[in-house]
């Protein structure tokens, strides 16, 4: 825990004789001898900090509104039928202090993210995230995700909440229109806990294709470091005990901290973009037997 309390009071500019936790401590309220606004401001002369409070009791209070509710039932069977199965679209959010044992652990994601460069979060959902980066780092973000909904609450959070850089839309992350992005991005976050193998196989692909080398992907799971195709990820660490809401009472989540290498020649890119063709034909052609055998 020390550890990670110095990185937080480096990374936020804690002035000396203050707790890292006094800018966001459950309680709300400001220690005596402190001011709440202490440290150096962001644009609007609101601390990082307060504005994430903020935007973190917005979270709690729509997420127990019954709207909140009906949406994620009727958005997620929105999408059955669709490109992409439903359990690509689950919800769930991970905590500011999870947030910052990424940070404190990673030191290729930290210089990453501190370098000034651009943040790519894909399945950004309310873009808690995006928040936690533009506001501990100063970063510029992009948050892409497909329920609109969900979009449309990140963009009012950012407005009455955040002065920082966060930008938000509602799209198909595999869609070329954001490759231009992608191939910008200093650090990219994928939220994969639920995306299915046939997601993870087709984003592994593009990835490996559109990112530079050098930039650093942040994935919620194992699965772009053993998916198949043309990759070429250098691993970069894991960091455990990430606090998540579906990780409570199970040690946390691990992040795998990977960095993009060279990259795979033309040949090897055509042959694993056959490969993940074919896979798709073998498991047409099974369903069309399994169909055969019903009749």
């Amino acid at each position: 825990m020390a550890a990670l309390d110095d990185v937080v009071r480096r990374e936020l500019r804690v002035p000396v004789g203050h707790t890292p936790y006094s800018w966001y401590g459950t309680t709300g309220r400001t220690p005596i001898g402190h001011t709440a606004y202490s440290s150096p401001s962001m644009d609007g002369g609101k601390h990082p900090l307060l504005a994430l409070r903020e935007i973190l009791a917005d979270v709690r209070e729509y997420e127990r509104g019954d709207a909140f509710r009906k949406f994620l039932v009727r958005g997620v069977a929105g999408q059955q039928g669709g490109e992409y199965s439903k359990t690509n679209f689950s919800y769930g959010t991970t905590s500011y202090k999870g947030y910052m044992r990424l940070v404190a652990e990673s030191k290729v994601y930290r210089d990453a993210v501190s370098s000034q460069g651009k943040v790519v979060v894909l399945g950004s959902s309310l873009g808690l995230i995006n928040f936690y980066v533009s506001s501990t780092h100063g970063a510029k973000t992009l948050g892409i995700d497909l329920l609109a909904p969900l979009v449309a609450k990140a963009k009012k959070l950012g407005k009455a909440h955040c002065p920082g850089d966060n930008e938000f839309v509602v799209g198909d992350f595999m869609s070329d229109d954001y490759d231009g992005e992608l191939a910008k991005a200093r650090v990219v976050i994928l939220t994969s806990v639920c995306w299915d193998e046939a997601l993870v196989d087709r984003l592994h692909e593009k990835l490996s294709r559109v990112l530079e080398k050098g930039c650093v992907v942040v994935d919620y799971t194992d699965k772009l470091g053993s998916a198949g195709g043309a990759a070429s990820f250098e691993r970069a660490g894991v960091v455990g005990g990430v606090d998540c809401s579906w990780s409570a009472g199970s040690g946390g989540q691990k992040l795998h901290v990977f960095v993009k290498g060279e990259g795979a020649s033309v040949e090897e890119q055509a042959d694993a973009g056959w490969e993940l063709v074919r896979k798709d034909e073998v498991e047409a052609e099974k369903g069309a037997e399994a169909e055969k055998e019903k009749e």
